[in-house]
């Protein structure tokens, strides 16, 4: 955790410091939708049992899952049309899987959870009120302990937790969309992000490649 959040400061040193002294910077709320599409290789999960009685989790396969993500940036305008942005992100995703057991149906749900932080590079293609915006860079993630939700017909439901090794993730990022200037204060933008999981250093053999569509959804204020 505290390697994240020396990454934060870096971030926001870079990109918020530096703007606190122009006028071109702004502050703007992002909210997404996102879907994901994961190739697990075959692995076992084993959640924190807390004194229960726990069964490994196996992923292996393809997968889907559904989430979304929330949270602020700073973006600052260094050239005209050109931009760059950095923030913290809170991003969860849940994965969800039925089988059989001994015990019957067994359906489990894996809440992932993580921060982010993107260092992006910002483009707007013309000066008029509505434009096309374009996007591209990294995106920092640092993981956080996932939340498991066990249901067994006839038992009661176990709330578990799943805590993944540490270090930081990287995902490469590009977005296109539109910005419309509803005031010389006040920007809507919308864009399709693709982000594509590049695993963390040092764990290839344990990278699961992973796709990820986010609809970016922000409102941002020009100081």
């Amino acid at each position: 955790m505290q390697r994240f959040r020396g990454l934060l400061l870096c971030g926001m040193l870079l990109y918020g410091g530096g703007a606190l002294g122009q006028k071109n910077y702004s502050l703007s709320i992002t909210v997404a939708p996102t879907y994901a599409y994961t190739v697990y290789k075959p692995q076992f999960l084993f959640p924190d049992s807390d004194g229960q009685v726990v069964e490994p989790i196996l992923l292996t396969g393809r997968s889907h899952s559904a989430g979304y993500l929330i949270g602020p940036a700073v973006e600052y305008t260094y050239a005209p049309g050109w931009s760059v942005a950095s923030g913290v992100w809170f991003n969860t995703l849940t994965y969800r899987q039925a089988r059989r057991s001994a015990d019957g149906q067994v359906l489990t749900a894996i809440r992932n959870r993580s921060l982010r932080v993107p260092v992006l590079l910002n483009y707007r293609q013309s000066a008029g009120r509505l434009a096309p915006y374009w996007s591209g860079g990294l995106l920092l993630e640092y993981l956080l302990p996932a939340r498991v939700l066990v249901r067994r017909d006839e038992q009661p439901r176990q709330r578990l937790d799943l805590t993944y090794n540490g270090g930081l993730a990287f995902r490469v990022s590009v977005a296109g969309g539109w910005s419309y200037r509803l005031t010389n204060r006040i920007r809507l933008l919308g864009q399709l992000m693709v982000n594509y999981n590049l695993g963390k250093f040092g764990q290839a053999a344990t990278h699961n490649p992973s796709l990820e569509l986010n609809g970016l959804m922000q409102t941002a204020w020009t100081f």
